[in-house]
């Protein structure tokens, strides 16, 4: 695990992130190379800031874990600490981020950006991390594992790149840090490699159901409090139409084949898609999912009427079902 601790140099040298033109290219992929992912910080005003990046001392960098919740103690951790002392923990997550955050970045310079592909939802990205659950570190500084009360995590960095003179800061509640699915990482890798400069390089936290835009990066404080900081909010049920075919079988019959994504704060059991308003729905075949909280890719053949097959325009709904078949959210896509 030493790798997370190379010469920042040459994570320097990484190519600079690009968009993928199309979502046919972002689901090519089940996991997103990091070379699509753009990452921004979790601030209110996004920065794109791939060269102006904070030089990090790792032998020196410390992050600290205070706070008064009743027994806990102020400890720091070093990054050999972290990676050293405490089991890597691997997990699958979608980023996307809140609507809040626009679709445009702004550059160093204040000038605006379109980002090259509109998301949906503002999905991200598919990501794989590795880490040490969050859990593990408030139990070695005395939190229970059974917590009780409003209490909240606050993350907090003080990187210099943000034109505010205040820390970076979100919250999320105390009970979803300590759940022991809620799978809350302190991360130090991704996709496989050390985390990019970009990216939070040496340490950032990952919070799977959360929007992503608030998942803190060269993470440097983390805090136990009753003090009200802005919640990360939970990400929205949303399922997106990719692709559509037209395809017909031996009796001319008019169908179409179907393929999209789905992204979910819980994890669902399967995703239903309609031609008709509503009054029929189809269940799609899951092509990708990995874990309860990486994105879902499906696709699937829905048979229409030659009426509906002939129009210029078709409208068609998308629905995600949990583990107890009750319907989390209805999305209407037009094509």
């Amino acid at each position: 695990m030493d790798h997370c601790v190379e010469d920042f140099q040459s994570l320097l040298e990484a190519p600079v992130p690009v968009d993928p033109q199309t979502l046919e290219e972002l689901i090519e992929y089940t996991v997103t190379p990091t070379r699509f992912i753009h990452d921004h910080l979790g601030d209110h005003e996004l920065v794109r800031n791939y060269t102006n990046t904070p030089a990090v001392n790792v032998v020196r960098y410390r992050i600290a874990i205070t706070g008064d919740y009743p027994g806990m103690h102020q400890k720091p951790f070093t990054v050999r600490d972290i990676i050293n002392n405490f089991a890597p923990r691997r997990i699958v997550t979608a980023m996307c981020e809140s609507p809040s955050a626009g679709s445009k970045v702004r550059e160093e310079g204040g000038r605006d950006l379109d980002v090259g592909l509109r998301r949906r939802e503002g999905v991200v990205a598919n990501v794989s991390w590795e880490g040490v659950p969050l859990r593990k570190l408030l139990l070695a500084t005395g939190v229970p594992e059974s917590v009780g009360g409003d209490w909240k995590v606050n993350f907090s960095s003080r990187h210099p790149n943000t034109k505010y003179s205040d820390p970076i800061t979100v919250s999320i509640p105390l009970k979803k840090a300590m759940d022991l699915y809620g799978d809350v990482l302190v991360a130090y890798g991704m996709n496989d490699e050390p985390l990019k400069p970009e990216h939070g390089f040496p340490l950032r936290v990952v919070i799977p159901g959360h929007y992503s835009d608030g998942w803190v990066k060269w993470l440097d404080t983390i805090t136990v409090s009753h003090v009200k900081t802005p919640i990360l909010q939970e990400i929205s049920m949303a399922s997106v139409i990719v692709t559509v075919d037209s395809i017909t079988n031996d009796r001319g019959n008019a169908w179409l084949r179907i393929k999209g994504y789905t992204v979910s704060r819980a994890p669902s059991s399967h995703i239903e898609v309609s031609t008709d308003a509503g009054r029929t729905w189809v269940e799609m075949h899951t092509v990708y999912q990995e874990g309860r909280w990486s994105w879902i890719l499906w696709t699937g053949d829905v048979e229409v009427s030659r009426a509906s097959f002939n129009r210029s325009k078709q409208t068609i709904w998308t629905r995600t079902c949990d583990m107890k078949g009750d319907v989390r959210g209805v999305d209407e896509n037009i094509l």
